[in-house]
Order: C-alpha cells, then structure tokens, then sequence
C-alpha cells in the first residue's frame, strides 16, 4: 500500500449477484486496490415501488448476508472492505457487520462511506457518528455551505472512534468530462475544512486520477467493472480489471516521482 489509498468502487456492478461480487473482489485485489466497496441498502428505504428505477435497484440489491460474506473474504484476502450507506436502516446493517467481525475475531468494517447524493441527509450524518463509524464524505453537487453543515453534524455527534478521514471532491456525471473535474477543489476543501481530501472519480480513463494524485490527493475512488459492456448504471463510468491496474501503476510512479 502506498500513501495513497486507492479504492476499488464495485457499488452495484455486481449485478446483484454473489459471484460476480467476489469476483469483482478478486479482480480489485489483482489491480492493487487498497479497499473494495460496495453499496448497502434496501431498495424500499429509498425509492417508492412505482418509481421507475425501483425495479432497477432492487435488482442490484445484495441480502445482508452477501455482506457479511463479502466482508469477511476481504479479510481473509487482507484487503478493506468498506460500503457506503444510503438511509439510516443501513447504518444498523453496518453496525451489525461489525459486530460479526467483532464476534469472529475478524475485522469486517473499521469505517463508512458517506455517499454525494446523501451529504444533506443529517439524519443519516447523525447515525454514522453516534454509532462511532470513522466516515470518508463524498462531496458531489455540494455547496461550501453544505459540506460545513455536513461536518458539522457529524463533529457534534461522534462517539469515541469517530472521524472524519477524507473530504472527497466528486463531479456527479457518469461519466464526467475531465473539463468539468474542477480538481483544484480538492485544495478549496483542504484550505476551507482542514481535513485530508481526495479524488471520487468519474471520467472515463485514468488521467485525472492519476493528476489529482500530483494534486495531493490522498484517496482515490474509481469504479471497477469486469467489462463495460455489461448492463447497469456505472459500468459505462468504470475502468476494467487492466486499466484498473494500469491506474494503481500510474498512481504509484506519481507517488514516488513526487
């Protein structure tokens, strides 16, 4: 692992399915990635049945089991696991994970992503803190103003354990133009906030990854599919298993150039 800490998005590009997951696992590890994430959450909690996406994301949906299984492969494997949560009720998922990490004497889930789309849901800002999760904050389509309400909410209600890691600067395109990557927002967030920041990126190639890392950079988001042409919402916005690894490569020779 270098300073850098490059995670492999694997978000719903399973399919929904339990072997494409570990297979996406095994292809993050093969590429180098330092932490592979998913996307916990019940369809229900977040679109009503008629919405026209419902039956999209429902098939996308993983059972809990398929995170704890996922979660406790990652550590055999000695890679992080980490999800990102969408409504309270997966703050409780979460906890749970941790707790059958906790019970099997092996750590299943030391932190939390906080997704762009939910940075002005402070309910659910609430529960990450009060249940002691140390949260990385993607900052999508946020205001300033928003990610201060995002911090502050979340300093307020923190229990022992709780951090903040990394401010995540994000264009919410998919995928996104590098014209509009707006990657010295990255130096806005540090300088306004303090805290270390990084890169959740959604162009297409490796490029601008690879620039917010000469940027200063300390985390790297990027989503991984095992091949594009397969159906769902991200895998257009994705890198396969080489040209993920081809990233990891490029990030590392940037490491030690700098």
């Amino acid at each position: 692992m270098g300073a850098v800490q490059i995670i492999s998005e694997c978000g719903v590009n399973h399919q929904g399915k339990m072997f494409t997951a570990l297979a996406l696992v095994d292809a993050a590890i093969e590429a180098g990635a330092d932490v592979v994430k998913f996307q916990l959450y019940q369809t229900e909690k977040l679109l009503v049945p008629s919405h026209p996406d419902f039956a999209m994301l429902k098939e996308l949906e993983l059972p809990f089991r398929a995170f704890a299984q996922l979660a406790a492969y990652c550590r055999t494997e000695n890679v992080e696991f980490l999800v990102s949560v969408f409504h309270t009720e997966a703050v409780a998922m979460a906890e749970e994970l941790r707790a059958i990490g906790d019970r099997t004497m092996i750590p299943s889930l030391k932190r939390l992503k906080l997704p762009s789309g939910e940075l002005t849901n402070l309910p659910l800002i609430q529960a990450v803190a009060a249940a002691g999760f140390p949260v990385i904050i993607s900052t999508g389509m946020a205001r300033i103003s928003e990610v201060e309400a995002a911090i502050e909410t979340y300093e307020a209600n923190k229990t022992p354990g709780g951090n903040i890691d990394v401010l995540l600067h994000c264009t919410s395109e998919y995928p996104a133009e590098p014209a509009h990557a707006n990657l010295r927002a990255m130096e806005t967030l540090r300088r306004a906030f303090g805290y270390p920041v990084g890169l959740s990126d959604h162009t297409l190639g490796w490029e601008v990854a690879v620039a917010a890392v000469a940027l200063g950079a300390t985390m790297i988001e990027k989503h991984l599919t095992l091949s594009r042409n397969m159906e769902g919402p991200d895998h257009k916005a994705s890198l396969e298993p080489d040209e993920f690894a081809e990233m990891v490569k490029a990030i590392r020779n940037v490491e030690s150039a700098l």
